[in-house]
């Protein structure tokens, strides 16, 4: 359903207000293809009204089942699969992350840590770091 053009110089009736409101809240067979553009040169900000974990950014699927999320804090839940590029752990000539399964490169003996929830355990380097590193990745997903 197309919103109703309103033209300069005309009054802006309720049903006209009404009928963006209910486009915008995804009424009932009242859903709008949304496309969000910048200027050229120009930042897209999105600014949560709030910090800490209880404001969101989400993204949801046509089951308004929640698919991605950011939080005020900067926290990623992706629901799906995840594919980066690169993965990069955070670096620390003495790591002394202890949440369970934070990684920390420790950048002196060149080696993967990963929290325990109490401590942090140490991973072998070389080849094997990688495959025992996603084993880790795996086992605190």
């Amino acid at each position: 359903m197309a919103l109703s053009s309103v033209s300069a110089g005309n009054e802006v009736q309720a049903a006209n207000i009404n009928q963006f409101k209910d486009h915008l809240e995804g009424g009932s067979g009242k859903t709008v293809t949304y496309l969000l553009r910048t200027t050229s040169g120009a930042d897209f900000t999105v600014v949560l009204g709030g910090n800490g974990t209880s404001r969101k950014l989400t993204v949801k699927d046509s089951d308004n089942s929640e698919v991605f999320k950011i939080d005020a804090d900067g926290n990623v839940t992706v629901g799906g699969s995840l594919t980066v590029a690169t993965l990069t752990a955070p670096g620390a000539s003495s790591p002394s992350q202890t949440g369970n399964g934070e990684l920390v490169y420790n950048t002196s003996t060149n080696k993967l840590t990963v929290g325990t929830g109490s401590g942090r355990a140490t991973l072998v380097s070389g080849a094997q770091q990688t495959v025992l590193g996603i084993a880790v990745l795996q086992r605190f997903r």
